[in-house]
């Protein structure tokens, strides 16, 4: 059992009994209500430390005040975070919005945001003498854990449903994950491994696990400063377990708490509309979501099909005075050449739904067109080339190098 402080960070609370946990304590869910629980802080301590410190650093562990790591020797990171948050002039044209910013965690080390939750929960894992860390996860989570697994020295235990392709995991494997498929749905196993992982030693950083939080919050520390403390009118994230959209929202409240801002930012919950089971959970006014047991959708990285943190993003929209939103297929393949197009950003599909329910926001009256808003675009279109390939064409084909003259001429010609 470990002893001494976790930095400022106090415990962990359930958001709905109060139910505590200690922080080291292999728990990540309320034993009572079944609600994602949260780490929180002494922000009095935090702040100090900020005011005499300063934010030291780049990426994630700049922001190590509010981070529960108190070992610097058990960080472990691959220099994620630090990602640009870029004005998008030309894509706002095309949108319709004055003021567009893309928060681009394409460039992370696995390109995926996943880094950020992947970074402190294995650090946490290290912290707390696990024995290995462990997740249940077919993409971007599953590759990202198995890299700061590998990095740390640590065992990743990986658990995938049956029949995923094995190239969605080639990533996890190459870096000596131990996979198995489970002939199971995907929450059946995700409960089975947070119940048996425990008692073995096994730190779970799985899709809305508290450590998991508190590295992707630092996405909202980041955006903060790099717009130089202003708060956005709208911040969009593509949900699926709703753990990263629950993360997005903690960093900008604990930003508040601490008196370093003086608003929040209204929250954009965004999905595909073949996987949409908070969006459609919110417009039918509901308190918990009601799962959606056949995703069919070309981004599958959001395809949760039992959000976990579900109940939590409903709670979030209201408490924001927020929206949520999806989009069909169609709508994020044109987003996704879009944000290529205009801004150079490959996103896989999941990343493209922003951009593709901002426009949706628009045209219905949500968002203003000179709002300030913030697309979170949360991975690379190199995840899911396939998807891509759908968008993107196929090249001319041209006979012999005597064409190129006319092939240039009438690119040129092209009116753009």
């Amino acid at each position: 059992m470990p002893t001494g402080r976790f930095g400022s960070a106090l415990k962990m609370v359930c958001g709905i009994c109060g139910e505590e946990h200690e922080i080291w304590e292999m728990v990540y869910r309320c034993g009572r209500c079944d609600y994602p629980l949260e780490v929180v802080y002494d922000y009095n301590e935090a702040l100090e430390e900020i005011e005499k410190e300063g934010f030291k650093g780049s990426g994630v562990w700049r922001y190590r005040a509010l981070l529960p790591i108190s070992n610097p020797d058990h960080i472990i990171t691959l220099r994620e975070g630090g990602t640009p948050l870029i004005r998008a002039r030309r894509l706002g044209r095309e949108l319709g919005l004055e003021e567009l910013y893309i928060k681009d965690e394409t460039r992370n080390p696995t390109w995926s945001f996943k880094d950020r939750g992947s970074a402190v929960g294995v650090s946490m894992a290290l912290e707390v003498g696990a024995r290995a860390v462990g997740c249940v996860s077919s993409g971007n989570m599953a590759a990202s854990l198995a890299s700061y697994a590998a990095r740390g020295g640590l065992r990743c235990i990986v658990l995938i449903p049956r029949g995923t392709p094995l190239g969605k995991v080639a990533q996890t494997l190459i870096c000596g994950a131990e996979v198995a498929e489970v002939d199971a749905p995907y929450p059946e196993i995700c409960r089975m491994a947070l119940r048996f992982g425990g008692g073995l030693g096994v730190y779970m950083v799985h899709n809305d696990a508290p450590m998991r939080v508190e590295g992707q919050k630092t996405i909202s520390l980041e955006a903060a400063e790099e717009l130089g403390w202003r708060v956005p009118d709208w911040i969009l994230v593509p949900t699926s377990s709703a753990g990263n959209f629950s993360a997005v929202w903690k960093g900008w409240r604990e930003l508040r708490e601490m008196g370093l801002i003086d608003g929040l930012p209204r929250m954009g919950l965004v999905q595909a509309e073949g996987n949409a089971p908070i969006v459609r959970s919110y417009i039918r006014g509901l308190e918990y979501v009601e799962p959606n047991p056949e995703p069919k959708t070309i981004a599958p990285a959001i395809a949760n099909p039992d959000p976990p943190s579900g109940r939590r993003a409903l709670r979030i929209l209201r408490a924001s005075g927020g929206h949520a939103e999806m989009a069909s297929d169609a709508e994020i393949l044109h987003a996704q050449r879009l944000l290529a197009s205009t801004e150079g950003i490959f996103a896989e599909p999941a990343g493209a739904v922003p951009a593709a329910c901002a426009r949706r926001m628009l045209e219905g009256g949500i968002i203003d067109r000179d709002d300030m808003v913030v697309l979170v675009v949360t991975g690379a279109g190199v995840k899911d080339v396939e998807a891509s390939l759908k968008s993107c064409g196929s090249p001319v084909e041209l006979h012999s190098p005597e064409e190129i003259g006319a092939f240039l001429e009438a690119c040129l010609g092209r009116e753009q």
